[in-house]
């Protein structure tokens, strides 16, 4: 098959590298907003895995507690 050049107005030709421009802006937006909240989704996860140790804590101390006043007294 032969290549033949293809003509197009200036203003298509414009006009395209304006879209092309555009969306290289849109897709590096895209790739800061998902960096943005890949940190923000670590800073939850770490949240939360400290919000379950407390939990944790409080739940052992309370197991103690309840263990200490169940005792009979000596």
């Amino acid at each position: 098959m032969e290549s033949k050049p293809v003509f197009i107005k200036i203003n298509e030709y414009n006009d395209i590298l304006d879209i092309i421009a555009l969306t290289k802006s849109k897709l590096q937006q895209a790739r800061t907003l998902h960096d943005r909240l890949s940190k923000l989704h670590s800073q939850e996860e770490e949240h939360l895995r400290q919000w379950q140790e407390e939990l944790e804590n409080v739940g052992r101390n309370l197991e103690e507690l309840d263990n200490t006043l169940a005792r009979p007294q000596q």
